[in-house]
């Protein structure tokens, strides 16, 4: 016992040796990458300011400049229409008023072509000053070089003696040949007021450089009065692009700044910004201070935390075994709430496609239906008819896309599973073989179930195609069932309450892998070789069983087969005899009467009012709920309305109807949509569903149902 209580407390030093160095390590290596990570942002917050700054400069300098190219447009106009030969007085009037408008520049004058000015917006200017400017640089590079527009190098204004920068203009005649210049004088002042406003630190700097390295404005201006950047120590001028973004030690002052620099298009120009690093530093640094006096307090809160730790690691230890029982079963549960929401997903999705199907086979059937009334020809009539065979299995297979999405309505009668077991086995058995034996085990007492018929017999055939396949080599399928009283969660651990009957169809096959037995419920979901099955098959049972108030399980494994059960809700009355097919529906009568068709999709509306024409109708057709309202407002005479549900602007089918009941409460209303099922406005109305795609018989069927008395009925 001593042995054990001396291992337990060299333990406990043990941990509390490590515990009291990780103390002093951590909130020291936290802080350090604090700083790292501090070190990084700020110099990427620096370059961003850096970049946003030149674009700031760029813009300014960009539409300065853009201006100049108005007035130099503005004054070529003037001399164009003077012909060259401008009167002296009307040209100074013209360059004061250009002066005055932009309000910007302190002169503008124009030069001949042999270097005489003769025109300026300051009159006392062609008096008073030599009006030779010949040697001036701008008037040198634009005679004799291809150029538009010449940045000149800073000068004294010869009355203001304060620094002019002038931008030149090279004018051309209409021979095209050199024909003078036209200068614009600005105050280098211009620039560097605003440029002082945009730094923000004494060391932060902005230039604009002419394409050949000349200095045209810096702030704070150059040491020692430089005026030229060194060959190659302006990166700007060699790199290609109109961008760029560099860190880098100033070779004028020696200062290392992040420098962003922009080029100025249709011009020889570029501008920069150099934010100094110094200053990003010293806010670095800062920051490292903060961290460190954050982290001194925290190694002793751990210092301190590590004795309460020891004491209550015996207590976390018991907490962490409760916490992980307990995420386990979270962990299950949102694995399954995953699993029903992608089963939900997945029907909404197979539902849409099968509603716009929908209206795409009525269409097909609908047109192959009038077409077929109107030929005589039989080899047409036999390719027609194949045809319109094709779309029937179109629409079964629209319907089965429809019960997973459980959009299709159920028609909910009282079944008899023995009798439908015995007929589908009956059915199926002589395409089985002699290698696959079918067992039918159900009890005599077995309850009937109130489900859909149809949807019963397809899951059942479903259910026995799928254990069929599974069987290459033969084998045997069990069909079984039994009456179930199920009290919620618990038994089998099916979560259903009340009376059931379970309807199990298994085989003997090699079963079904453990990874993909979760997905096998999933539409299109098929491991069957291509063209042996859609992957619909489960998926119809899975729908058909959930809209009957049920459930569909499956287990297998490998090497043991597959069982599917089917769990179904006891019927509360007894079996009703399936009824008997009558007489053939009788011509409708339809001669005289007029019926206002409502659908957004003119294809279909065509085939409605293909059908209504065969029937002796007189239709009317809009698109829109909105129209059908304004037609009935002028013309009420009408018998029938037959309308989309699904329509656009906001008014759908039912509130049509809905309006209609109130100001024409004797105009029977026909409705249809691509959905198979009733909105519940619709079955509020107690409005008959009729499924998409309809042919002649059954909308001839619908039509008498409504002219018969019935408010509404429902096509789907």
């Amino acid at each position: 016992m001593s042995s054990e209580v001396l291992g337990s407390s060299k333990r406990t030093v043990g941990a509390l040796r490590i515990l009291l160095g990780a103390s002093v390590l951590v909130p020291a290596l936290l802080a350090g990458v604090a700083a790292w990570q501090s070190h990084g942002v700020l110099i990427e917050e620096a370059e961003q300011r850096t970049v946003k700054t030149a674009a700031i400069l760029q813009n300014h300098v960009a539409s300065t400049f853009e201006i100049y190219d108005l007035v130099f447009h503005r004054i070529e106009d003037f001399l164009r229409l003077s012909h060259g030969q401008p009167d002296p007085v009307e040209l100074h009037d013209f360059l004061a008023r250009l002066a005055e408008d932009v309000g910007r520049i302190k002169g503008v004058f124009v030069v001949d072509s042999d270097g005489r000015m003769i025109g300026h917006n300051r009159r006392v200017l062609l008096h008073a000053i030599d009006l030779d400017v010949r040697e001036r640089d701008y008037f040198l590079a634009l005679k004799t070089a291809k150029e538009t527009v010449f940045v000149g190098e800073p000068r004294t204004g010869p009355l203001s003696g304060e620094p002019r920068i002038n931008v030149a203009h090279r004018m051309v005649s209409e021979t095209g040949g050199f024909a003078g210049i036209a200068v614009i004088s600005i105050d280098e002042d211009y620039f560097t007021a605003l440029y002082g406003a945009l730094r923000e630190q004494p060391g932060d700097v902005i230039n604009v450089v002419r394409s050949d390295g000349f200095l045209l404005v810096r702030s704070p201006p150059a040491p020692d009065g430089q005026t030229r950047y060194r060959p190659g120590t302006y990166t700007a001028l060699t790199v290609p692009g109109d961008q760029g973004l560099q860190r880098k030690v100033s070779s004028m002052d020696g200062i290392e700044r992040i420098y962003a620099f922009r080029r100025i298009s249709g011009y020889p120009l570029i501008v920069d910004f150099g934010l100094e690093v110094s200053g990003v530093m010293a806010e670095w640094r800062h920051q490292v201070l903060i961290y460190a006096g954050i982290a001194l307090p925290a190694a002793l809160l751990l210092l301190i935390a590590t004795w309460v730790a020891l004491q209550r690691a015996r207590r976390e230890a018991a907490a962490y075994a409760e916490l992980r029982r307990e995420t386990a079963q979270r962990t299950a549960a949102e694995a399954a709430l995953r699993q029903a929401q992608k089963m939900e997903a997945l029907g909404q999705l197979t539902g849409g496609i099968a509603h716009d199907f929908n209206n795409l086979l009525t269409v097909i059937a609908g047109n192959i239906d009038l077409a077929l009334r109107k030929l005589t020809d039989t080899s047409v009539i036999r390719h027609l008819t194949a045809t319109h065979q094709a779309t029937e299995r179109g629409r079964k297979l629209t319907q089965q896309l429809l019960a997973f999405a459980r959009r299709r309505p159920l028609r909910s009668v009282v079944v008899s599973l023995a009798e439908r077991v015995a007929e589908t086995t009956a059915f199926v058995g002589q395409t089985m073989g002699s290698t696959i034996a079918i067992t039918v085990d159900l009890p005599v007492d077995l309850w009937p179930v109130e489900v859909d018929d149809e949807q019963l017999q397809a899951a059942l055939l479903n259910l026995i195609v799928n254990a069929r396949d599974a069987l290459p080599n033969g084998g045997e399928i069990r069909i079984a069932a039994r009456n179930l009283r199920l009290p919620g969660a618990g038994r089998d651990d099916v979560p259903l309450a009340g009376e059931f009957v379970a309807l199990d169809v298994s085989d003997s096959g090699k079963g079904i892998a453990p990874d993909v037995l979760p997905r096998v419920f999933e539409p299109f979901f098929t491991t069957k070789a291509v063209g042996r099955g859609s992957g619909l098959g489960l998926a119809q049972v899975y729908a058909f069983a959930k809209q009957s108030n049920g459930l569909a399980a499956i287990d297998s494994a490998p090497g043991r087969g597959t069982s599917v059960t089917l769990y179904l809700p006891r019927a509360a009355a007894a079996v009703v005899p399936r009824d008997v097919v009558g007489a053939p529906t009788r011509e409708l009568a339809g001669a005289g009467r007029r019926v206002l068709i409502v659908e957004d999709d003119p294809e279909v509306a065509d085939v409605a009012e293909g059908y209504f024409d065969a029937f002796g109708f007189q239709p009317v057709v809009v698109d829109r709920a909105a129209k059908a309202l304004a037609v009935l407002a002028k013309d009420a005479a009408f018998d029938l309305v037959f309308s989309d549900i699904v329509m656009p602007d906001g008014m759908s089918g039912i509130e049509l109807a809905q309006l209609l009941a109130r100001l024409h409460p004797r105009l029977p209303v026909l409705l249809t949509t691509g959905y198979a099922g009733a909105p519940s406005d619709a079955v509020e109305m107690e409005a008959e569903v009729l499924r998409k795609p309809y042919n002649s018989r059954a909308l001839r069927e619908a039509i008498e149902h409504a002219l018969g008395g019935l408010r509404a009925v429902a096509s789907a």
